[in-house]
């Protein structure tokens, strides 16, 4: 198991596939394929953020570190570039029951990604096909936050990817696997509040 030393000499010493790599080892998240034009630097500021929450460290000057680093790379839509690194983000700044206007804003980009059929594409782009990864992803790294199941229709991704066993390879069977177990952990989802559709 990784320590906050290990995490900040790595992350000081810029060396984020590393970090990324031992975060992520002998989980579910080691499957995850990052968008290659994602920066690392977000992608593991915000793994580091969700591990030193789960080790109870979320009060360390360290996890606020990474936190600032999660905010400071949101884009004016209140994305992080694509909807993968979006719901990484997103769930770090969940952890410790974080909420605030980033967080609605994040939720509120991936809300107007989603399609009809409650898919989610690979891009940062509503009409780009449907894409099992990043659908199974999403509601992977979402499915436990109560804030998520408002705005976000995770109820609908899941049942996407019920639906569409086709759509996935193994890793994404994995995730999506994953992603189902938590679904059915979840509080009692409520209804999700959709923002008005933007064209992309």
């Amino acid at each position: 198991m990784i320590t906050a030393r290990q995490i900040d000499r790595l992350f000081h010493g810029k060396d984020y596939s590393r970090l990324l790599h031992d975060l992520t080892s002998h989980r579910a998240d080691a499957l995850v394929r990052w968008d290659a034009r994602a920066s690392r630097h977000t992608l593991a500021a915000a793994m580091s953020a969700i591990r030193l929450d789960e080790l109870n460290f979320a009060g360390h000057p360290l996890s606020g570190k990474m936190i600032q680093v999660v905010l400071s790379a949101q884009e004016a839509d209140g994305g992080w570039g694509d909807p993968l690194t979006t719901a990484l983000c997103l769930r770090a700044l969940l952890g410790g029951r974080g909420d605030g206007v980033a967080v609605e804003r994040g939720l509120a980009y991936l809300a107007n990604l989603q399609q009809e059929g409650g898919s989610f594409p690979a891009g940062p782009f509503r009409r780009m096909a449907a894409d099992g990864h990043a659908t199974a992803t999403v509601v992977y790294l979402l499915a436990e936050h109560p804030a998520a199941w408002a705005v976000v229709d995770l109820g609908g991704a899941a049942d996407w990817l019920d639906a569409n066993p086709d759509a996935q390879d193994v890793a994404t069977r994995v995730i999506a696997r994953h992603a189902l177990t938590r679904c059915r952990r979840a509080p009692v989802p409520t209804q999700p509040t959709r923002p008005a559709a933007k064209v992309a």
